[in-house]
């Protein structure tokens, strides 16, 4: 009884207490209109506080432009907020209200800009802002590795065009084939960049010669390398990429295959003493650097040419005018792969000498491949072959970490890690006999299972599909890997020789 006289009351002060409360809120809520303030909503951020996305604001304008929420009453004095400069009211001039200087109807463009400069005025603009980059990369200006493009024709869109981009030109970060007054063929998803005032006459100076002008004006500000590549020519993208990672862009590199003519055609090449071009058949890599100084004379070059090869004239122009020369060293020519003969790439197979395969092996570019389906057996075998390299570095990995265990404590490891692969799953470990999942055994006549009712049954139905698929399916890896060597004496295989 004590005990709930206690509780009772308890109950009682808790209820006096809350109607208390009640009334002092009711008190202060319903006061005369002259002893409390009003509040309204804050007034909006003007648009040039904002940053490129409009859902966040800069963190240094919010206490310059934001209001008090708390307006003082309607005897207190009224304080004038200052007005962004960008807006203009009706009675100042301004025909429909406010204008917002970025709006595009009111802004005029440039259309003389290009890519590159748009972006550098972005960027002036944002630093002037003080808004924050949304990536690592457009902060600290990085670019990406290679930008890949390919000298084509029309007539070769729903061949070579084609087989390339199925094959190496999904690898590279940007490819692009550039044919006169072409568009990507129906069905073909091809990066086509059609080239007007321009013609599929051979050779193609007028076409590389423009190629290089649309590199430089619309790629130049996001890739590091870009290359001029027939389309004939294989590259393997993934070497190739970590091969020029090693190279610095920011060198003026001119960068191929170096060739300087035969002796009897230097003369109609109008080449001098020690000149050096790239070959363009096994491409030509050009550095950010070397394009930018190059750029000024293309068209002056492409006014003033003295042979058809457009190699040897982009080389004279690259030499004469920038001053840069073709990279001169043993290593290209064995990176740089080329066919003299033409005919290693010709058949229905790749070369398997192997004088060819080791060529194969270190070289990052081969040229020329002329038949659209070699690019695919090509693509396969290299394919193959970083395979066999990963398979080949998961087992050095699993060396090393295994030699690295025995500095481990022994007590934080369990048995199954000092052997068991990082990439398969470890076998499954029962904590107690009530967790072991149970199993059954099985031969060619009768399953046995962990089961006390009918512990042994006839083999039959799907079991018996599945007992004799695996029986076949044994019988054809050991004749592959054992043939003519392996012979069964007992059980249901007896007499059978593989």
């Amino acid at each position: 009884m004590p005990e709930m006289r206690a509780r009772a009351l308890r109950l009682l002060l808790s209820a006096f207490a809350g109607l208390c409360c009640g009334i002092f809120l009711s008190s202060y809520i319903f006061s005369p209109e002259e002893n409390c303030h009003r509040t309204e909503s804050p007034a909006p951020f003007p648009p040039d506080l904002r940053s490129n996305d409009p859902g966040i604001l800069r963190a240094d304008a919010v206490h310059q432009a934001q209001p008090s929420r708390r307006v003082p009453a309607d005897d207190a004095p009224a304080v004038a907020h200052p007005r962004p400069a960008h807006v203009q009211r009706r009675d100042e001039g301004g025909v429909d209200g406010p204008v917002h200087a970025a709006d595009p109807a009111n802004v005029k463009r440039d259309f003389s800009k290009t890519n590159m400069d748009v972006k550098a005025d972005a960027k002036e603009r944002q630093l002037r802002l003080g808004e924050r980059p949304v990536t690592v990369t457009e902060e600290l200006g990085l670019h990406k590795t290679l930008y890949v493009g390919v000298v084509t024709a029309r007539k070769y869109l729903k061949t070579r065009a084609t087989a390339i981009n199925n094959t190496w030109g999904r690898l590279v970060p940007k490819v692009e084939f550039f044919a006169p007054g072409a568009d990507s063929p129906e069905g073909r998803d091809l990066p086509v960049v059609s080239m007007d005032g321009v013609d599929d006459a051979y050779p193609p100076q007028k076409k590389v010669f423009s190629m290089l002008k649309y590199m430089h004006d619309k790629m130049l500000d996001q890739y590091n390398w870009f290359l001029r590549s027939d389309d004939d020519l294989f590259l393997r993208p993934e070497e190739l990429m970590a091969f020029l990672q090693t190279l610095d862009p920011q060198k003026a590199v001119y960068m191929g295959q170096p060739g300087i003519g035969f002796k009897r055609d230097r003369e109609r090449l109008k080449l001098d003493d020690g000149e050096v071009y790239c070959m363009g058949g096994t491409g030509v890599f050009y550095s950010r650097s070397a394009l930018k100084r190059v750029r000024p004379y293309l068209d002056e070059c492409l006014e003033q040419v003295m042979s058809y090869h457009e190699d040897v004239e982009v080389g004279r122009c690259v030499s004469r005018k920038a001053g840069l020369q073709c990279t001169w060293n043993y290593q290209l020519g064995k990176l740089l792969y080329y066919d003299i003969t033409e005919k290693l790439f010709r058949g229905k197979d790749i070369p398997s000498d192997p004088k060819t395969r080791k060529m194969m092996t270190t070289a990052l570019t081969l040229h020329p491949v002329k038949d659209p389906p070699m690019y695919y057996r090509l693509q396969k075998f290299y394919t193959e072959l970083r395979m066999t390299n990963i398979k080949k570095s998961l087992e050095d990995l699993r060396v090393q970490r295994k030699a690295l265990l025995k500095y481990l404590p022994s007590s934080s490891l369990p048995e199954f890690q000092s052997y068991w692969p990082d990439i398969i799953p470890p076998p499954y470990r029962p904590k107690s006999r009530f967790d072991v999942i149970p199993w059954e055994y099985f031969t060619t006549t009768t399953i046995y299972q962990n089961v006390e009712q009918m512990p042994a049954i006839g083999v039959g139905g799907s079991n018996r599909i599945d007992v004799d698929s695996a029986i076949q399916t044994s019988k054809a890896i050991f004749s592959q890997l054992y043939s003519g060597q392996v012979v069964c004496t007992h059980g249901p295989l007896q007499s059978l020789m593989f």
